[in-house]
């Protein structure tokens, strides 16, 4: 597989991989996670209480935080994150008046 990828692809590559009684989370190299699984007791924290069939991002996670650790309880989850610094805006960009 690997031989086929090009110079500017590169594999994903999961951290680290959790599981309680009947859900799971996915932690990635780049500072995401991915969720899936029962989330009777909102254990996922995504706002809601069903069942998630496949792996769920969360969105724009990485964008502000990295993940260091992430864990899971029989019905509970937790994600341990490192702040990252607020992003520059563009010094060379002039404002217009």
């Amino acid at each position: 597989m690997y031989d086929q990828l090009d110079e500017k692809q590169s594999p994903l590559l999961m951290k680290k991989l959790v599981c309680g009684r009947r859900h799971c989370m996915a932690a990635f190299d780049y500072g995401a996670f991915y969720f899936w699984g029962d989330n009777e007791v909102g254990q996922l924290g995504n706002r809601k209480r069903s069942f998630i069939e496949s792996p769920f991002p969360k969105r724009k996670f990485e964008l502000h935080h990295n993940v260091e650790n992430i864990v899971c309880g029989v019905d509970s989850a937790a994600v341990i994150v490192e702040d990252l610094p607020p992003r520059k805006k563009n010094p060379d960009r002039k404002r217009k008046r």
